[in-house]
């Protein structure tokens, strides 16, 4: 059976004006699969609606940490291949993800996926894969902190040399 569409205009016509705090979220990671990580949704007023948000940590896991510093999300109705600079009139809801626990989990499996990755792909040894997925983390989380504090103060002071605001 295909995956329903719960982003629907409704869904986002009907949350689109209410207050933050309308919806309870909970990560996870599906089904014992450690390259993937879930994030339910349920949605409790004015309309009951629960969805889950598989991210591959590949591919999408600088996603789920900005999802995790900002603590926030943005779900928006779309089409595969739109971009956000075509849709950026588009209804959207804007949902407050706060702090759960889970980022000490979520540090922890980043580091052993890029342990793994790094291993595999680069023929690393245990001690410098795990050398290697902590600097990595660290230039990430610095870049992207770096530009989501950019785009929201005046300051002109340098954002790079602070502690990132996720993680150890």
């Amino acid at each position: 059976m295909p995956a329903r569409d719960l982003t629907s205009p409704k869904l986002v016509r009907v949350h689109a004006h209410m207050p933050p705090g309308d919806v309870q979220h909970q990560w996870a990671q599906p089904d014992g699969d450690r390259d993937k990580v879930l994030l339910a949704l349920n949605f409790v007023r004015p309309m009951t609606v629960s969805m889950g948000l598989v991210f591959d940590i590949e591919r999408q896991g600088g996603l789920v940490d900005a999802i995790l510093t900002s603590q926030s999300l943005i779900l928006q109705t779309g089409v595969p291949g739109d971009r956000p600079s075509t849709t950026v009139g588009n209804p959207r809801i804007i949902l407050d993800l706060p702090r759960t626990g889970f980022e000490t989990t979520w540090d922890e499996w980043l580091h052993q996926h890029y342990t793994r990755t790094f291993r595999r792909r680069l023929g690393l040894k245990k001690k410098a894969a795990a050398e290697a997925a902590d600097g990595y983390i660290v230039s990430w989380r610095r870049l992207t902190a770096f530009r989501m504090s950019s785009s929201n103060d005046s300051a002109t002071e340098d954002k790079t040399s602070e502690e990132p605001t996720t993680g150890p």
